[in-house]
């Protein structure tokens, strides 16, 4: 992460959680929760910092500066002042995406595997 933001970020001191900005309002996707406003509002993060990890390739109307995210992170800063949140740069954004991206076509193109084989991850309930 520390290479998409171009400088040190401290290691968690809490948890990571993979969450979701938005979701169609039919609850289609309801199992994409928590949203970001939904989490940012927690009381447990009202006083603590935040970063967000900004999974997008080029900025548009979600990412990037004045897109969706960068108003939902604002609006939960003004209600809660303890709570700070820091979002990386895009993936995009890093010099090192286009020799990635390159590398992945290239392997695929000569027929390599497209994803990497991972073990399961066993979760409480097994």
């Amino acid at each position: 992460m520390s290479d998409l933001r171009g400088d040190t970020i401290p290691r968690p001191s809490a948890e990571m959680r993979r969450i979701m900005f938005d979701t169609p309002w039919d609850g289609a996707y309801r199992f994409n929760e928590p949203l970001l406003e939904t989490l940012l509002a927690s009381p447990a993060l009202a006083d603590g910092d935040v970063i967000l990890s900004m999974l997008f390739l080029s900025p548009g109307r979600d990412a990037g500066e004045g897109g969706d995210i960068a108003e939902i992170c604002a609006q939960a800063m003004s209600r809660a002042p303890g709570l700070n949140v820091v979002t990386t740069r895009l993936v995009g954004e890093n010099d090192a995406i286009l020799e990635l991206l390159a590398t992945r076509l290239q392997q695929a193109l000569a027929g390599g595997p497209l994803l990497m084989e991972l073990p399961a991850i066993s979760t409480k309930d097994d």
